[in-house]
């Protein structure tokens, strides 16, 4: 063990430090002490008048208006309310007299970071139905960099479930014989698996039809809520076609896709 640590192991400070310890993070102010005292004793000055500068700094500290020596960063206190299908609310607040309601938070893994000043509370929207998503937040204090000078704060949480967003725009062929073979991809059942899969079609220039049909059923068919895949049967050879598809599950019917690009059915064995 080195003089300079006897000396501050055997140092005896004010019994008022605890209550600076209360007020200003004082591990930190403690952390600078122990440094300046081990200064003092390596240069040989002695360990006496180094315990009178500790004990000077303490009481200095002591004096100082607690809005200047409490502004140390704190953990953010985290919670989510509001949640939706698509969006959730998040309410910050930070450990630490004073706060300015400067914070910031980050999308993770790898998202963007995103400062808040003078509000404690942020809407998070588009969001995915029945997804988890995990945030991270911060207590600004340094410059720079936002989502890296203040303590961290992490939640996690789950958005409700809801029907099941939008497939991508269906891409068709001809498959011969009056028929038009269509493909799509999901991008997720909204948190509730998928009980059918439907398409409507538009003839020509006319509308869109209004009712719905069914490409499979999972009650039927044990491959539906993964189909990605359907040829329409029963067309008129010659007639232009556009095509929208969609997904359902137990909440209802989710949104349906951008149409097809037009094409034209034909008879004949499939090209």
């Amino acid at each position: 063990m080195t003089y300079a640590q006897k000396v501050l192991d055997t140092a005896c400070l004010p019994s008022g430090i605890s209550e600076i310890e209360d007020r200003v993070e004082a591990r930190v102010l403690a952390s600078r002490m122990r440094r300046l005292t081990s200064a003092f004793v390596d240069r040989q000055i002695g360990w006496r008048p180094a315990l009178i500068v500790v004990s000077l700094l303490i009481m200095a500290a002591a004096l100082l208006p607690a809005n200047t020596v409490a502004q140390l960063p704190g953990t953010p206190n985290v919670t989510v309310t509001n949640i939706t299908k698509n969006s959730a609310q998040l309410n910050v607040t930070a450990d630490r007299p004073n706060w300015s309601r400067n914070w910031s938070y980050r999308l993770m893994p790898g998202g963007v970071c995103v400062q808040v000043s003078g509000s404690t509370q942020v809407t998070l929207s588009g969001l995915s139905s029945g997804k988890f998503y995990t945030y991270n937040i911060y207590d600004v204090f340094f410059a720079g960099n936002p989502c890296a000078g203040g303590e961290e704060a992490s939640i996690s949480f789950k958005t409700l479930n809801g029907e099941p967003p939008p497939p991508t725009s269906p891409s068709a062929r001809t498959a011969g014989n009056a028929s038009i073979s269509l493909q799509w991809t999901s991008n997720g059942n909204g948190g509730v698996a998928i009980t059918k899969w439907q398409y409507i079609k538009k003839v020509g220039t006319s509308p869109f039809e209004s009712t719905w049909t069914d490409i499979c059923v999972t009650a039927n068919d044990s491959s539906c809520p993964n189909r990605s895949l359907f040829t329409v049967t029963g067309l008129t050879s010659g007639t232009e076609y556009k095509f929208k598809v969609r997904a359902v599950n137990s909440i209802g019917a989710g949104e349906a896709s951008s149409e097809s690009a037009a094409i034209t059915a034909t008879s004949g064995a499939p090209p």
